[in-house]
């Protein structure tokens, strides 16, 4: 496999979507990979059919991963289908040439898309609106999926420790614990029970017990939650928001500080009248 032709399947992997539409991009701009060039290629008096071959499925699996970015984008059904339909032509061709590096690649690609798709945001996150929200909530899910969808990183899909909460998130009126270990997704899952929220204009309060925590916690949903179109949708009163570094709640060695401190002041007014 050329280690250009690796490029893709990273950029894939790693959810980079913008290194892969570049990719895609200029693979498919190039004017050697065009119909024409190809067809020229074959008229030739010796042509290198292994090299026309390897053209041909190569722009084929580029134009199958336009459509499914397109899809990703979207979340409409009919870009998908032609990016699989794309594939399985690419798997029958190299098949039929015996040309094993490229049947594998093909494979590969439809397998990776097929799985993205099948968790992404656009089949996972719950389509049915919690009840009394049925004007708002189709927008706003679909400017959800677009704000994480644009991330340098996108992350358009759910890993399984979310699935089973983005479902019963529509319910406003369940209770929910989620225990899950470090950068497994909680974060995610918040959010997701905000939006169900948000849709039906009511406040969300988000309580954490470090400070530290509480300001990663306030970037991600200052993050995806102050999109300008998300906030034509929900408007946000401009209130004076709770801070940690301005108020905290008391706690034991804060109490014994301001005490000695307050007995240190009382020390020194009484050393003064004297």
């Amino acid at each position: 496999m050329p280690r250009r032709a690796k490029r893709r399947f990273r950029h894939l992997i790693l959810r980079d979507l913008g290194q892969l539409r570049s990719f895609v991009r200029e693979w498919l701009d190039a004017g050697a990979h065009g119909d024409e060039q190809i067809a020229e290629a074959l008229r030739g008096e010796e042509p290198d059919v292994d090299e026309v071959l390897s053209t041909i499925l190569n722009t084929t699996i580029c134009r199958a991963l336009a459509h499914f970015d397109f899809a990703l984008e979207t979340g409409e059904p009919e870009p998908i289908d032609s990016a699989r339909a794309l594939l399985a032509t690419a798997v029958n061709l190299a098949d039929n040439a015996e040309n094993v590096p490229l049947w594998w690649m093909s494979n590969l690609c439809r397998h990776l898309i097929d799985d993205l798709w099948q968790h992404s945001l656009h089949q996972t996150l719950p389509t049915e609106p919690p009840a009394g929200t049925e004007e708002k909530y189709p927008d706003l899910r679909r400017l959800f999926i677009s704000s994480l969808y644009a991330r340098k990183t996108s992350e358009v899909e759910l890993w399984p420790s979310q699935r089973e909460a983005a479902q019963r998130s529509t319910d406003v009126t369940d209770d929910l614990v989620v225990a899950l270990p470090t950068s497994a997704g909680k974060t995610r899952v918040a959010e997701i029970a905000a939006l169900m929220t948000l849709s039906s204009e009511r406040r969300v309060l988000i309580v954490t017990p470090l400070r530290a925590l509480s300001a990663q916690t306030e970037r991600s949903f200052r993050k995806t939650f102050r999109a300008p179109r998300i906030q034509r949708l929900v408007p946000l009163r401009r209130q004076r928001s709770f801070s940690w570094r301005r108020r905290r709640l008391a706690h034991p060695r804060d109490h014994h500080r301001d005490t000695r401190e307050a007995r240190l002041r009382a020390a020194k007014r009484s050393v003064a009248d004297r």
